[in-house]
């Protein structure tokens, strides 16, 4: 009698085998995960080899990514035995997204056990060949024994796929204390949300107000926040001199410095296909812990419009992000469409479909903000803030706000009827008020004030903040000590 594997090849899959390896290089997280999994578990053996540099590398304490892997088996002169480093950069992109290592964990164990029980069937034919006078049925009962013994172990290291929930388990559910973020469930840990508006409404002002109101214990445009958090924004828009202005403006460097990590706009832009960047974007967020990652913009990341681009983009998002209970919010920041004529919205789940390209920018995410700007004056720095879906909770009512250097400032008498039929939410000072209240005298800073106010129908305060050195129409006022005096300029006297 021959052995029972000589006509038959060993079951295993090498697919699922290069998506655990492939997986712990796009999030070295995965290794929390993956503790039962031995390098016995592998059938190719240039990627049990890779394994176990994994193992090796885990206990010292080493950074998991594809630069120290090759360079840890180019030290132990192993990495041409396994096909060389391409072999290792082939691996990191065998798959788009860490997301399935679960999936292809449970296949690699199943191909091992299958291994297993027909090696345990060899040995049992190799033990009757070898003792013809023992009993078969001694045998027998022996490799059941194995069997069973080997059936109870399985049952207890693998992961269940899927579970399922009585109703009172259900209604017993307790979330993490640090689950819920911001909001009635707007923002929870391990999901997604969007901040979605026109260019230059304040976007990415609205980003940075969350990592500081993380950081503070601060309540963000209205919504409550449960607990202080750190914010990791992955960004491509401002330079160091932009940024330098706007955190200078806030005057909290002190109290926010081990909260947030803000990066510069990537050399080569946010090349997420490439290893090297995800590399450092891994080593980033493994190093900080955030608890959200804020991705600023979208389209950065989905260059097409497509759906398949989107999704992608996304996998790829994700790809970077540690898994199981430190998985950290994903925020994406997006910019919405033009509007066309006569289509105007104001409020409600319609805003969604203003978000620019593929529909999975509004499905996929649990939460979607929306800023609008509260009039078409371009010197109105007001916008109203719409939160159109949230799929954990209540969606929050709309809100009022003027942006400014050093933040947020709630608008408490907002005209929403005014502003519901195209003309604005509220008054606001224009160059023709300012002109005609100076007109061609100095005046001095309190007078002046006093005129822009009959001239404008506005407060005090508006008025103050209209002939400061702060002012938008800096450039049509000049300054001389306590007085005042309007500029003449070409824009001026038109």
């Amino acid at each position: 009698m021959s052995p029972i594997t000589s006509s038959h090849t060993l079951p295993a899959s090498t697919d699922a085998e290069k998506g655990v390896i492939g997986s712990v290089l796009l999030s070295s997280s995965c290794m929390e995960n993956l503790g039962d999994i031995t390098r016995h578990h592998f059938h190719h053996p240039a990627l049990g080899m890779i394994w176990n540099c994994f193992i090796e590398m885990k206990k010292d304490g080493k950074p998991i990514d594809l630069v120290t892997v090759t360079q840890s088996m180019a030290d132990k002169n192993q990495l041409e035995s396994i096909g060389g480093p391409q072999f290792l950069a082939e691996l990191q992109t065998f798959i788009p997204t860490a997301q399935n290592v679960d999936c292809y964990a449970g296949i690699l164990k199943e191909k091992a056990d299958a291994r297993a029980i027909i090696k345990l069937c060899q040995e049992t034919q190799k033990e009757i060949h070898e003792n013809q006078n023992q009993p078969t049925g001694e045998i027998v009962s022996s490799m059941k024994a194995k069997l069973e013994h080997f059936q109870s172990s399985a049952k207890k290291e693998r992961e269940p796929r899927i579970q399922f929930l009585k109703p009172s388990q259900i209604v017993s559910y307790i979330p993490e204390s640090d689950t819920v973020l911001v909001g009635d469930s707007a923002i929870l840990r391990g999901e997604v949300f969007v901040i979605g508006g026109e260019p230059g409404v304040g976007k990415s002002t609205a980003a940075t107000e969350l990592a500081i109101c993380g950081a503070l214990g601060r309540d963000w445009l209205g919504l409550k926040t449960h607990t202080t958090f750190r914010t990791l924004i992955i960004q491509n828009e401002n330079g160091r001199y932009r940024l330098q202005q706007e955190y200078a403006a806030r005057c909290l460097s002190s109290e926010i410095e081990e909260h947030i990590l803000v990066s510069e706009p990537p050399p080569f832009g946010m090349t997420l296909n490439h290893p090297e960047f995800l590399a450092d974007v891994k080593s980033a967020i493994e190093s900080f812990k955030p608890d959200v990652v804020i991705f600023d913009p979208w389209n950065a990341a989905a260059k097409d419009d497509k759906a398949r681009d989107y999704a992608e983009a996304f996998d790829a998002l994700r790809a970077m992000l540690p898994m199981g209970k430190d998985k950290p919010a994903l925020g994406i920041v997006a910019h919405t469409k033009k509007p066309q004529s006569g289509d105007r919205q104001t409020a409600g789940s319609a805003l969604m479909h203003l978000l620019s390209g593929s529909y999975v920018l509004a499905s996929v995410p649990r939460a979607v903000f929306v800023m609008l700007r509260a009039s078409t004056e371009e010197t109105d720095n007001a916008i109203v803030w719409c939160n159109c879906k949230n799929n954990n909770g209540p969606l929050a009512p709309r809100t009022a706000w003027e942006r400014d250097p050093s933040g947020f400032t709630e608008i408490t008498d907002f005209d929403w009827e005014a502003f519901e039929g195209g003309e604005g939410g509220r008054k606001v000072i224009r160059l023709e008020h300012l002109k005609s209240a100076l007109g061609t005298e100095s005046w001095s800073k309190a007078a002046a004030v006093e005129r822009l106010e009959k001239e404008s129908g506005l407060g005090k305060r508006a008025c103050q903040k209209a002939l400061s050195e702060k002012s938008q129409f800096l450039r049509h006022i000049e300054f001389d000590g306590n007085w005042v005096k309007f500029k003449k300029t070409d824009e001026a006297n038109e």
